[in-house]
């Protein structure tokens, strides 16, 4: 697994594969928050959220604190001790994209993020 900052926010529409699992549960025990828009479908649709916070249907299963409009609504704000926050977006592509343009605009007023340059095609190298 590549390095991951400290207070970097993670951001996913994709499924948890079998190679990564092991590399999401490392990032999970790190999250100091994980949210997504959507938990009901996460809870049935997200295996990598279903690890982390069970199926909803054991008790001890707090699906309540991974509700985006929840965290919200709260007006609770990263604290200097926050480490990794997930969000997965379990709604519309479109939205999706939509929210990361303004997240990006966001960041680039604030002088924050690295840039990360365009990746470079090669010519393939074919081996026996």
């Amino acid at each position: 697994m590549q390095r991951i900052w400290h207070r970097a926010l993670i951001s996913t529409r994709w499924a948890l594969s079998r190679v990564s699992a092991r590399n999401w549960r490392k990032m999970f025990a790190r999250c100091s928050r994980a949210v997504v828009d959507d938990p009901a479908a996460a809870q049935r649709l997200s295996s990598e959220f279903i690890q982390a916070f069970g199926t909803g249907n054991r008790s001890g299963d707090d699906w309540s604190r991974v509700s985006l409009s929840k965290v919200i609504a709260s007006g609770r704000r990263r604290e200097a001790g926050d480490d990794i926050t997930v969000f997965k977006a379990m709604g519309m592509g479109v939205s999706d994209f939509a929210l990361g343009i303004e997240l990006y605009h966001r960041a680039s007023a604030r002088g924050m993020g690295q840039m990360i340059p365009q990746p470079q095609r090669n010519t393939p190298r074919l081996t026996r």
